[in-house]
């Protein structure tokens, strides 16, 4: 796994962790056949799909970005293609008023990916966690009670 797939996975499962509500239904079935390949990638674009977790994944996706920076002493944050582009063909105005309430666990989350992860995301229980019929609550198990072995 490369390490920008790796940045993905870990913003992704944050995003999903911080969401109070499950995703709505057809989400969750949709994440469940994209738990069956590995196109990361296609993560970001199903995040954009629900605001939510749009949101949550931006930030998370920010903040993990800025760690593998620090880390490799690298340059600034680099843009993410996808909502680069993303933003070019949108003529709407973004909502910069939108309510982020659900984002202030973000450090804490974060720091518990770190924690089970601190190096690349285990790809198995990262299907299980899109695989379950409620995503959110899978993740936030996951992150919440890492002693729980082949989760």
């Amino acid at each position: 796994m490369k390490d920008s797939d790796a940045i993905i996975v870990k913003a992704f499962l944050a995003a999903l962790a911080q969401l109070s509500e499950p995703l709505p239904a057809h989400l969750q079935e949709e994440l469940q056949t994209l738990s069956k390949t590995q196109k990361f990638t296609d993560l970001v674009l199903f995040a954009r799909k629900h605001e939510p977790l749009k949101l949550a994944y931006q930030q998370a996706n920010t903040q993990f970005t800025e760690q593998g920076n620090q880390y490799r002493k690298g340059l600034d944050i680099l843009p993410d293609a996808y909502f680069e582009k993303a933003s070019r063909d949108n003529s709407e105005i973004i909502n910069v008023a939108s309510d982020s309430s659900e984002l202030n666990t973000l450090p804490k989350v974060l720091a518990k990916i770190n924690e089970r992860w601190p190096g690349q995301p285990d790809i198995q229980s990262v299907k299980q966690i899109f695989k379950s019929p409620n995503s959110v609550e899978s993740a936030k198990t996951f992150l919440l009670y890492p002693e729980i072995p082949n989760f």
